[in-house]
Parts: C-alpha cells; structure tokens; sequence
C-alpha cells in the first residue's frame, strides 16, 4: 500500500503505521477465511437470496455497499413467514403484504449475516428436497501449516 499523508502527521508517520495495520488485517482475514471463516460481502449476493440471521431466513430485496436490504425483521413475528427450515422461519417480501409491516424493509450490515442460500436452494430447502449445489458456494482451503500464519499486529 501507498503511504498517504494524514493531516496533522509530521512527514506521514502515522499514515506508514496505520498502512501496516491495515495489511495486517487484510491478511488476518484473507487466513480466516482459508480456514472456513466467511466473511460476507457485497459480491456475495443477489436480490432474491436469503439471508440467516438472528434465527431467521429474510429474503434479500436490496444489495447495497455495506448491508443488505430485507423485509422488515418484526414481520417474522407477525405473519410474514412462508415456512420454516430447520428451526429458522423463513420471511419473504410477498408473505410481509398481508402483515401490519407491509413494504417496511431493514438493513442487515454484512458482519450480522451468518448464512446465505440462493433464492432456488431455499425453494428445495422450504420443500423437504435436497438443497443444490450454487456455484457461488465455497470450499474453504485446508488450515494452513503453524508457519504460515500472518505475523503478529504492529504494536
């Protein structure tokens, strides 16, 4: 990473510093994710998947930079379910019209997710049948050897 100058910084130390933290990070997270962690993002998602979170499936409307946009989360306590997997209802858009939260919507900030399926493995999930493969699924990497890991954060 390019050095930037940070107002108030003589000659740009802390800009040096704060690129180290931040490569630091970058590959703590780049190794969590080769050991099975998932780090959701933008590119993770398409409107009409799903979305786990907090004990529920919510229905993606809305993919923006930072979050993702679903039904209102109250309509899955009022009537704005479709079924169940596992023990996580399951909210769409169109079961919300018919609930006092019709056309509300909520963001959810990527860090909160903790599950994703597309919008044809929730139909298979929601009708007892074997969930598909979606390509955008991925296998983490195996754990990478003790020497391998990133170094300790700058200090």
């Amino acid at each position: 990473m390019a050095t930037r100058a940070v107002r108030g910084a003589p000659g740009g130390a802390d800009a040096a510093e704060y690129d180290e933290e931040l490569t630091y990070w970058a590959e703590t997270i780049k190794e969590a994710e080769r050991r099975g962690f998932k780090v959701w993002g933008r590119g993770d998602f398409v409107k009409g998947d799903f979305v786990q979170w907090r004990g529920s499936w919510y229905e993606v409307t809305r993919v923006n930079a930072k979050t993702v946009t679903v039904p209102h989360i109250h309509a899955a306590f009022d009537g704005g379910t479709v079924g169940a997997v596992g023990d996580c209802r399951v909210v769409t858009r169109a079961a919300t019209a018919e609930t006092r939260h019709k056309g509300s919507t909520y963001t959810l900030p990527y860090n909160e997710v903790s599950g994703r399926m597309s919008a044809e493995q929730m139909r298979a999930a929601l009708a007892g049948e074997v969930i598909p493969a979606d390509p955008r699924d991925i296998t983490p990497e195996p754990a990478p050897t003790p020497g391998s890991l990133p170094p300790s954060p700058p200090a």
